[in-house]
């Protein structure tokens, strides 16, 4: 019969391989055989995070730092199953304990920034993602994070830099060429975005938003058909999405294919009738087909939407806005 160490080494062998259930059964075994093993409790409620089910995560990595409280991941991944429930202001509690117990626990302030963000203390958790991103040489994904909230705070210079120094550390980050591709269409540099958001595409074809904002910088660079073919594929790969959708209207209204835009603007607003952009280019349509007259088309002009697109999670949406025409 195995020793504990024996069934603790071996489940987390399984842990590590990705074998959720095997190492759930040896966890579980572990603490039949030994109720107080703050390991196997921890690393069972581990698994059930992992697994979608963070109310049992908590109670078990309670039951861990009942009996040991002085280690750091359990603190840490108690916020982030707490996180998973919505239970912020206790998350950011947890994590902030696993940084007293060991203050260079760089994934303990990662996820604190990323709590921080959720309740919108957008400073705060800009400060967690610096520290993370030092504490740790090559953290790509803090780094990146931190250019989301920067742009977030409007301070987009600051954001590029964030971006960048995200890419140098791991120059296949997909989302991090996309959202440095729509930073500089907020910038109005057209030709910087297009160079970015290609390579997103490269990594990833079918990357919608990528694809949306492609289209705005192909469109500011008179590349009209380039615009619509990224509008097309950007339609193709998320036909659900009403931005994309969206994208591709004002692509054809540029060009005065007033029929078209309106069929995309129908199809945006099936998707999300709430969709004000839509609303408001279909009502121009309208006006320039001769259906509407000047009153009753309401106000405003012709635009490249500014939209927030969720490109990765788990961090908050990212914004991938584009600048008026």
């Amino acid at each position: 019969m195995a020793t504990i160490q024996e069934a603790m080494a071996a489940a987390v062998a399984h842990h590590q391989a990705g074998r959720l259930g095997e190492a759930a059964a040896l966890y579980h075994a572990v603490l039949d055989a030994l109720p107080g093993h703050a390991d196997a409790a921890h690393l069972l409620g581990v698994v059930h995070l992992q697994s979608g089910q963070p109310e049992r995560a908590v109670s078990l990595i309670r039951g861990a730092i009942q009996h040991n409280h002085r280690v750091a991941d359990y603190h840490d991944n108690l916020g982030s199953a707490l996180k998973s429930l919505g239970r912020l202001e206790e998350a950011v509690a947890s994590h902030r304990q696993a940084i007293r117990l060991r203050p260079d626990f760089a994934q303990a302030l990662y996820n604190l920034g990323n709590a921080q963000e959720a309740l919108g203390r957008l400073e705060e958790a800009a400060t967690a993602f610096r520290q993370a991103a030092a504490r740790r040489p090559g953290y790509a994904r803090a780094r990146f994070n931190l250019g989301n909230v920067l742009t977030a705070l409007g301070r987009r210079a600051e954001a590029d830099d964030a971006y960048r120094a995200a890419l140098a550390d791991d120059p296949t980050f997909v989302e991090a060429h996309a959202n440095r591709g729509a930073l500089l269409l907020a910038l109005d540099r057209p030709r910087d975005a297009a160079a970015d958001l290609v390579r997103a595409l490269a990594l990833r074809p079918d990357h919608a938003p990528a694809l949306s904002n492609l289209a705005a910088a192909r469109l500011a660079l008179g590349d009209r058909d380039g615009a619509e073919r990224a509008a097309r594929h950007a339609v193709t790969a998320r036909p659900d999405l009403a931005d994309c959708l969206l994208r591709l209207g004002e692509v054809r209204q540029r060009a005065d294919r007033l029929g078209a835009a309106a069929d995309a603007y129908r199809a945006a607003l099936a998707w999300t009738p709430a969709l004000a952009e839509a609303h408001a280019n279909l009502a121009l349509v309208r006006q320039g087909q001769g259906l509407l007259d000047a009153a009753e088309a309401g106000t405003g002009g012709r635009w490249l939407s500014t939209r927030c697109w969720p490109t990765c999670a788990p961090t908050s949406p990212i914004c991938c806005c584009s600048s008026r025409m």
